[in-house]
């Protein structure tokens, strides 16, 4: 997902993966190296990033739950999402979106993005570690 505006371009996939798969590694120096370069992008761009997050979230959920067919993904997305699909379900959901989205807001309302953004990606390595309750 590559969304272009003049001569600027923000690659929203390329940074979602890099930053699940650091969260996932608990990489903190990879972590500190992403929060730096998404923390120079600009509000309008680090709040287009953060919806993207969440259409992706809740595309990963659809899959564990849902039909593949109700999602509209490009080859790349579709293929990280298969992968990652597992890590998101039932038990870490709600937190994920609420941290999210309370990042958003915080942007919103001029927070550091430095601040913001690795608060999030300290927690996503915690969330994504939770695993899900096996079906008895």
């Amino acid at each position: 997902y590559l969304l272009e505006n003049g001569l600027e371009e923000l690659d929203l996939f390329g940074d979602f993966s890099r930053l699940m798969r650091l969260s996932y590694k608990c990489d903190i120096i990879g972590i500190s190296q992403w929060v730096d370069s998404i923390s120079i992008i600009g509000r309008r761009r680090q709040k287009l990033f953060i919806s993207y997050t969440l259409k992706m979230l809740r595309a990963c959920l659809i899959s564990n739950f849902g039909d593949n067919k109700l999602l509209k993904n490009s080859d790349k997305e579709s293929k990280f999402i298969s992968n990652f699909a597992p890590f998101i379900h039932e038990e870490n959901i709600e937190e994920f979106y609420c941290e999210i989205q309370k990042g958003f807001t915080d942007i919103e309302r001029n927070g550091n993005p430095k601040i913001i953004f690795l608060d999030i990606s300290v927690k996503l390595t915690r969330l994504l570690h939770i695993k899900p309750i096996e079906n008895a």
